[in-house]
């Protein structure tokens, strides 16, 4: 557990659409497929595949949607009671689903048990929940981009698990509208996000997930963080003093930036305490990751 894997891209077919399971609600909405499969509880493929949805902290499964050029099935099991339960409802998913079924949504990588998908990545890269440098290729921005969405959803999760959303005030509808300006225009969302599926809600979804985030962050890691005049002195000379002299001019007295330097060390303090509580998320939720 805690670990991250890399592994090739796997994608969803239409069936399966159907029968993945989503924790966000309407944030993924295509992982509902209720008009894709029965809802019938004890349809006998959702049957299989609520027991198999059981193992996925153990289990991370992908089918693609054409064998043959992919590898035929990704699976790695931690427990071997898993493997041979497993094994049975993957042959009888691909008996029943076919070779060829068409593909629906990629999915780029596993946070837990929640997928990220092609789509969440368009809409992350729309709205630019990381700044894009000026002259970055589009690979390279993606990649940071997802590298954020696993970030964000790990430190999410998180956040549900300890119940920590009910205590905290979030703003989220400041940020959606500060996403729609840049992914809508006169309140539709641009074509090339409403082709993948994407809908306003998704916004609004994405929009709280940073906002919750946000909140954490601002209301209970930031208070915890104290500067001591020590650690004031040491970032003075490390920044300015030092720097300075060293090319011969006179550096500031420490009293006229004192302020700045405060607010500098917060920082530096605060992204420790932001990394510390990502390595523990990731302690708690497997990250898998698959190679486009």
């Amino acid at each position: 557990m805690g670990q991250e894997f890399s592994r090739s891209s796997r994608v969803l077919s239409e069936n399966q659409v159907g029968l993945a399971q989503h924790t966000t609600g309407s944030r993924r909405k295509v992982f509902n497929g209720s008009n894709r499969c029965s809802d019938d509880p004890q349809h006998p493929w959702r049957v299989g595949f609520n027991v198999l949805a059981r193992f996925r902290n153990r289990l991370v499964l992908a089918i693609p949607g054409h064998l043959g050029s992919s590898p035929p099935i990704s699976c790695r099991c931690y427990d071997s009671s898993v493997r041979p339960l497993a094994s049975a409802l993957i042959l009888i998913a691909l008996s029943h689903f076919g070779a060829s079924a068409a593909t629906i949504e990629e999915v780029l990588a596993v946070v837990g048990d929640t997928p990220i998908l092609v789509s969440d990545l368009a809409l992350a890269a729309a709205v630019e929940i990381v700044p894009r440098d000026d002259q970055e290729v589009d690979a390279t921005f993606h990649e940071r981009v997802l590298d954020s969405l696993i970030r964000l959803e790990l430190q999410y999760q998180d956040l549900e698990a300890s119940a920590s959303l009910d205590r905290l005030e979030i703003e989220s509808e400041p940020l959606a509208r500060t996403m729609y300006t840049r992914c809508a225009t006169d309140g539709s969302l641009h074509s090339e996000l409403q082709e993948l599926g994407l809908l306003s809600s998704d916004v609004e979804s994405l929009a709280h997930r940073v906002a919750a985030v946000t909140a954490y962050v601002d209301q209970r890691l930031l208070p915890r963080i104290s500067v001591s005049f020590q650690e004031l002195e040491s970032a003075y000379r490390e920044l300015i003093q030092d720097p300075i002299t060293a090319v011969g001019e006179e550096p500031p007295p420490l009293v006229s930036v004192r302020e700045r330097l405060a607010d500098v060390v917060t920082e530096r303090k605060l992204n420790a305490e932001i990394e510390r509580w990502l390595e523990q998320a990731r302690e708690r939720l497997e990250v898998t990751r698959f190679r486009r």
